[in-house]
Protein backbone atom coordinates (compact mmCIF):
# COMPACT_ATOMS: atom_id res chain seq x y z
CA UNK A 1 0.00 0.00 0.00
CA UNK A 2 1.22 3.50 -0.72
CA UNK A 3 1.84 5.26 2.58
CA UNK A 4 1.69 8.96 1.72
CA UNK A 5 1.50 11.70 -0.85
CA UNK A 6 5.29 11.87 -0.56
CA UNK A 7 5.42 8.38 -2.01
CA UNK A 8 3.30 9.49 -4.95
CA UNK A 9 5.82 12.20 -5.85
CA UNK A 10 8.62 9.65 -5.66
CA UNK A 11 6.62 7.28 -7.81
CA UNK A 12 5.99 9.90 -10.46
CA UNK A 13 9.58 11.11 -10.51
CA UNK A 14 10.99 7.59 -10.60
CA UNK A 15 8.55 6.21 -13.11
CA UNK A 16 9.38 8.90 -15.56
CA UNK A 17 5.86 10.14 -16.07
CA UNK A 18 6.69 13.35 -17.87
CA UNK A 19 3.46 15.10 -16.94
CA UNK A 20 4.37 16.97 -13.81
CA UNK A 21 5.99 20.38 -13.76
CA UNK A 22 8.05 21.21 -10.74
CA UNK A 23 9.31 23.73 -8.28
CA UNK A 24 12.55 25.66 -8.29
CA UNK A 25 14.44 27.17 -5.41
CA UNK A 26 17.00 29.84 -4.73
CA UNK A 27 19.40 27.68 -6.73
CA UNK A 28 17.89 29.02 -9.97
CA UNK A 29 20.46 31.74 -10.64
CA UNK A 30 23.37 29.33 -10.33
CA UNK A 31 23.98 26.49 -12.77
CA UNK A 32 23.57 23.20 -10.97
CA UNK A 33 25.70 20.07 -10.95
CA UNK A 34 23.33 17.11 -11.47
CA UNK A 35 24.74 13.64 -10.93
CA UNK A 36 26.55 12.16 -13.93
CA UNK A 37 28.61 9.05 -14.61
CA UNK A 38 30.74 7.96 -17.55
CA UNK A 39 30.81 4.31 -18.62
CA UNK A 40 33.66 3.22 -20.86
CA UNK A 41 35.20 0.26 -22.62
CA UNK A 42 37.82 0.00 -25.38
CA UNK A 43 35.77 1.80 -28.03
CA UNK A 44 32.66 3.15 -26.32
CA UNK A 45 31.74 6.00 -24.02
CA UNK A 46 28.31 6.19 -22.42
CA UNK A 47 27.30 9.15 -20.29
CA UNK A 48 24.65 8.60 -17.61
CA UNK A 49 22.77 11.72 -16.56
CA UNK A 50 20.33 11.75 -13.67
CA UNK A 51 17.21 13.58 -14.71
CA UNK A 52 14.35 15.27 -12.95
CA UNK A 53 11.30 15.12 -15.19
CA UNK A 54 9.85 18.37 -13.81
CA UNK A 55 11.43 21.80 -13.61
CA UNK A 56 10.70 25.50 -13.81
CA UNK A 57 11.93 27.21 -16.98
CA UNK A 58 14.40 29.44 -15.11
CA UNK A 59 16.25 26.65 -13.32
CA UNK A 60 19.82 26.51 -14.65
CA UNK A 61 21.25 23.00 -14.86
CA UNK A 62 23.10 22.51 -18.17
CA UNK A 63 26.71 22.73 -17.05
CA UNK A 64 29.83 22.06 -19.15
CA UNK A 65 29.69 18.29 -18.55
CA UNK A 66 26.18 18.00 -19.93
CA UNK A 67 26.89 20.24 -22.90
CA UNK A 68 30.01 18.24 -23.74
CA UNK A 69 28.15 14.93 -23.48
CA UNK A 70 25.33 16.18 -25.69
CA UNK A 71 27.68 17.64 -28.30
CA UNK A 72 29.85 14.52 -28.48
CA UNK A 73 27.12 11.87 -28.48
CA UNK A 74 25.97 10.13 -31.65
CA UNK A 75 22.64 9.20 -30.05
CA UNK A 76 20.54 9.78 -26.95
CA UNK A 77 18.64 7.24 -24.87
CA UNK A 78 15.66 8.16 -22.68
CA UNK A 79 13.28 6.10 -20.60
CA UNK A 80 10.79 6.59 -23.44
CA UNK A 81 11.84 7.98 -26.79
CA UNK A 82 8.54 9.67 -27.65
CA UNK A 83 7.85 11.34 -24.33
CA UNK A 84 6.54 14.39 -26.23
CA UNK A 85 3.83 12.35 -27.95
CA UNK A 86 0.77 13.60 -26.10
CA UNK A 87 -1.60 11.47 -28.18
CA UNK A 88 0.25 8.28 -27.23
CA UNK A 89 0.42 9.36 -23.59
CA UNK A 90 -3.30 10.12 -23.52
CA UNK A 91 -4.16 6.81 -25.14
CA UNK A 92 -1.99 4.85 -22.67
CA UNK A 93 -3.44 6.77 -19.74
CA UNK A 94 -7.02 6.02 -20.76
CA UNK A 95 -6.25 2.36 -21.44
CA UNK A 96 -5.04 1.85 -17.88
CA UNK A 97 -7.06 4.50 -16.03
CA UNK A 98 -10.65 3.94 -17.13
CA UNK A 99 -12.89 2.40 -14.48
CA UNK A 100 -16.00 0.99 -16.20
CA UNK A 101 -17.69 0.49 -12.81
CA UNK A 102 -17.83 4.24 -12.23
CA UNK A 103 -17.49 3.63 -8.48
CA UNK A 104 -14.75 6.11 -7.63
CA UNK A 105 -15.89 6.84 -4.08
CA UNK A 106 -16.65 3.24 -3.09
CA UNK A 107 -14.86 2.39 0.15
CA UNK A 108 -14.09 6.04 0.94
CA UNK A 109 -15.31 7.73 4.12
CA UNK A 110 -17.61 10.74 4.05
CA UNK A 111 -14.70 13.00 5.04
CA UNK A 112 -12.53 11.58 2.24
CA UNK A 113 -15.33 12.16 -0.26
CA UNK A 114 -15.72 15.73 0.97
CA UNK A 115 -11.97 16.34 0.48
CA UNK A 116 -12.19 14.76 -2.95
CA UNK A 117 -15.04 17.03 -4.03
CA UNK A 118 -13.16 20.06 -2.73
CA UNK A 119 -9.97 19.10 -4.60
CA UNK A 120 -11.85 18.44 -7.82
CA UNK A 121 -13.60 21.82 -7.56
CA UNK A 122 -10.33 23.62 -6.77
CA UNK A 123 -8.58 22.15 -9.79
CA UNK A 124 -11.45 22.29 -12.25
CA UNK A 125 -11.87 18.53 -12.67
CA UNK A 126 -15.54 17.59 -13.16
CA UNK A 127 -16.81 14.73 -11.00
CA UNK A 128 -18.58 13.43 -14.10
CA UNK A 129 -15.12 12.84 -15.59
CA UNK A 130 -13.40 11.68 -12.42
CA UNK A 131 -15.94 9.03 -11.42
CA UNK A 132 -15.11 7.01 -14.53
CA UNK A 133 -11.42 6.83 -13.66
CA UNK A 134 -9.58 4.57 -11.25
CA UNK A 135 -8.66 6.29 -7.97
CA UNK A 136 -4.91 6.34 -8.73
CA UNK A 137 -5.62 8.17 -11.98
CA UNK A 138 -7.69 10.81 -10.20
CA UNK A 139 -4.86 11.23 -7.71
CA UNK A 140 -2.46 11.71 -10.60
CA UNK A 141 -4.72 14.31 -12.24
CA UNK A 142 -5.09 16.25 -9.00
CA UNK A 143 -1.32 16.26 -8.50
CA UNK A 144 -0.63 17.45 -12.04
CA UNK A 145 -3.32 20.11 -11.88
CA UNK A 146 -2.15 21.41 -8.51
CA UNK A 147 1.33 22.00 -9.92
CA UNK A 148 0.15 23.48 -13.22
CA UNK A 149 -2.28 25.74 -11.38
CA UNK A 150 0.68 26.99 -9.34
CA UNK A 151 2.35 28.20 -12.54
CA UNK A 152 4.88 25.47 -13.30
CA UNK A 153 5.76 24.53 -16.88
CA UNK A 154 5.42 20.82 -17.74
CA UNK A 155 7.69 21.15 -20.78
CA UNK A 156 10.83 22.26 -18.94
CA UNK A 157 12.04 18.93 -17.55
CA UNK A 158 15.53 17.68 -18.29
CA UNK A 159 14.34 14.89 -20.59
CA UNK A 160 12.10 17.11 -22.69
CA UNK A 161 14.74 19.85 -22.95
CA UNK A 162 17.45 17.46 -24.10
CA UNK A 163 15.04 15.62 -26.39
CA UNK A 164 14.35 18.90 -28.19
CA UNK A 165 18.08 19.58 -28.48
CA UNK A 166 18.79 16.09 -29.82
CA UNK A 167 16.06 16.42 -32.45
CA UNK A 168 17.35 19.84 -33.49
CA UNK A 169 20.83 18.35 -33.92
CA UNK A 170 19.50 15.39 -35.91
CA UNK A 171 20.58 12.82 -33.33
CA UNK A 172 18.66 9.53 -33.04
CA UNK A 173 16.62 9.24 -29.84
CA UNK A 174 15.92 5.78 -28.44
CA UNK A 175 13.99 4.50 -25.44
CA UNK A 176 14.36 1.73 -22.89
CA UNK A 177 10.58 1.47 -22.48
CA UNK A 178 7.29 2.57 -24.04
CA UNK A 179 4.72 5.05 -22.74
CA UNK A 180 2.25 2.22 -22.30
CA UNK A 181 4.70 0.24 -20.20
CA UNK A 182 5.23 3.22 -17.92
CA UNK A 183 1.52 3.90 -17.47
CA UNK A 184 1.06 0.20 -16.89
CA UNK A 185 3.10 0.45 -13.69
CA UNK A 186 0.30 2.54 -12.20
CA UNK A 187 -2.41 0.49 -13.87
CA UNK A 188 -1.14 -2.61 -12.06
CA UNK A 189 -2.24 -1.27 -8.65
CA UNK A 190 -4.95 -3.36 -7.00
CA UNK A 191 -8.18 -1.65 -5.88
CA UNK A 192 -7.09 -1.13 -2.28
CA UNK A 193 -3.73 0.36 -3.25
CA UNK A 194 -5.35 2.55 -5.88
CA UNK A 195 -7.93 3.89 -3.41
CA UNK A 196 -5.32 4.57 -0.73
CA UNK A 197 -3.19 6.30 -3.35
CA UNK A 198 -5.98 8.85 -3.91
CA UNK A 199 -6.77 9.25 -0.22
CA UNK A 200 -3.13 9.97 0.56
CA UNK A 201 -3.04 12.61 -2.18
CA UNK A 202 -6.04 14.31 -0.62
CA UNK A 203 -4.64 14.16 2.90
CA UNK A 204 -0.97 15.08 2.47
CA UNK A 205 -0.59 17.46 -0.43
CA UNK A 206 1.56 20.07 1.33
CA UNK A 207 3.94 17.44 2.73
CA UNK A 208 4.45 16.09 -0.77
CA UNK A 209 5.24 19.52 -2.16
CA UNK A 210 7.87 20.04 0.55
CA UNK A 211 9.48 16.72 -0.35
CA UNK A 212 9.58 17.72 -4.00
CA UNK A 213 11.47 20.89 -3.12
CA UNK A 214 13.98 18.87 -1.10
CA UNK A 215 14.35 16.42 -3.97
CA UNK A 216 14.96 19.15 -6.53
CA UNK A 217 17.52 20.95 -4.39
CA UNK A 218 19.41 17.69 -3.83
CA UNK A 219 19.35 16.93 -7.55
CA UNK A 220 20.47 20.45 -8.49
CA UNK A 221 23.45 20.32 -6.12
CA UNK A 222 24.40 16.69 -6.74
CA UNK A 223 23.62 15.70 -3.13
CA UNK A 224 23.85 11.94 -3.60
CA UNK A 225 23.29 11.13 0.10
CA UNK A 226 19.93 12.91 0.18
CA UNK A 227 18.87 11.42 -3.14
CA UNK A 228 19.74 7.92 -1.97
CA UNK A 229 17.74 8.48 1.21
CA UNK A 230 14.67 9.70 -0.70
CA UNK A 231 14.71 7.29 -3.61
CA UNK A 232 16.07 4.10 -2.16
CA UNK A 233 16.28 3.95 1.63
CA UNK A 234 12.79 5.33 2.30
CA UNK A 235 11.09 3.59 -0.63
CA UNK A 236 12.82 0.29 0.06
CA UNK A 237 11.62 0.24 3.66
CA UNK A 238 8.23 1.98 3.46
CA UNK A 239 6.98 0.81 0.06
CA UNK A 240 9.02 -2.26 -0.97
CA UNK A 241 6.54 -3.29 -3.66
CA UNK A 242 6.74 0.12 -5.29
CA UNK A 243 10.53 0.05 -5.03
CA UNK A 244 10.67 -3.34 -6.71
CA UNK A 245 8.37 -2.35 -9.58
CA UNK A 246 9.46 1.21 -10.28
CA UNK A 247 13.17 1.06 -9.49
CA UNK A 248 14.87 -2.27 -9.03
CA UNK A 249 13.06 -4.27 -11.70
CA UNK A 250 13.32 -1.59 -14.34
CA UNK A 251 17.01 -0.99 -13.65
CA UNK A 252 17.69 -4.68 -14.06
CA UNK A 253 15.87 -4.60 -17.39
CA UNK A 254 17.91 -1.65 -18.62
CA UNK A 255 21.37 -3.00 -17.82
CA UNK A 256 21.42 -5.58 -20.68
CA UNK A 257 20.35 -2.83 -23.07
CA UNK A 258 23.22 -0.65 -21.89
CA UNK A 259 25.60 -3.59 -22.36
CA UNK A 260 24.37 -3.80 -25.94
CA UNK A 261 25.18 -0.11 -26.42
CA UNK A 262 28.68 -0.79 -25.08
CA UNK A 263 29.03 -3.70 -27.49
CA UNK A 264 28.99 -1.14 -30.28
CA UNK A 265 31.28 1.84 -30.54
CA UNK A 266 31.18 5.61 -30.21
CA UNK A 267 29.60 7.94 -27.66
CA UNK A 268 26.04 7.83 -26.33
CA UNK A 269 24.13 9.90 -23.78
CA UNK A 270 21.62 8.21 -21.48
CA UNK A 271 19.16 10.40 -19.57
CA UNK A 272 16.94 8.65 -17.00
CA UNK A 273 15.38 9.61 -13.69
CA UNK A 274 17.93 10.23 -10.96
CA UNK A 275 16.30 7.59 -8.76
CA UNK A 276 17.49 4.94 -11.22
CA UNK A 277 21.13 5.91 -10.78
CA UNK A 278 21.60 5.96 -7.01
CA UNK A 279 21.64 3.34 -4.29
CA UNK A 280 22.47 -0.38 -4.18
CA UNK A 281 20.17 -1.21 -7.10
CA UNK A 282 21.09 1.83 -9.19
CA UNK A 283 22.26 1.34 -12.77
CA UNK A 284 25.90 2.38 -12.04
CA UNK A 285 26.10 -0.15 -9.19
CA UNK A 286 24.58 -2.92 -11.31
CA UNK A 287 26.98 -2.21 -14.16
CA UNK A 288 29.98 -2.23 -11.82
CA UNK A 289 28.87 -5.62 -10.48
CA UNK A 290 29.18 -6.92 -14.04
CA UNK A 291 32.75 -5.65 -14.28
CA UNK A 292 31.92 -2.58 -16.35
CA UNK A 293 34.06 0.50 -15.80
CA UNK A 294 31.86 3.27 -14.32
CA UNK A 295 33.17 6.56 -12.92
CA UNK A 296 31.40 9.52 -11.39
CA UNK A 297 31.79 12.57 -13.61
CA UNK A 298 32.49 15.62 -11.52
Amino acid sequence: MLKSFKTMFKALVVAGVALLPGVATAQDAKTGTPLMWVVTDADSTVYLLGSIHLLKPDMQWQDARIKTAMAGSKEMWLEIANLDDQAAAGSAFLKHAINPKGNLTEGMSESDIARLNLALDQHGIPMAQARNLKPWAVGLLITVKSMVDAGYDPSSGVDKTLLDQAKAAGKPVKGFETIEQQMGFFGSFDEETSRQFLIDVLNQEEEGKALLETMLTAWHTGDVATLERIFTEEMMVKTPKLYEVLLKGRNQNWVPQIEQILAGSGTSLIVVGTGHLVGPDGVPTLLKAKGVKVDALK
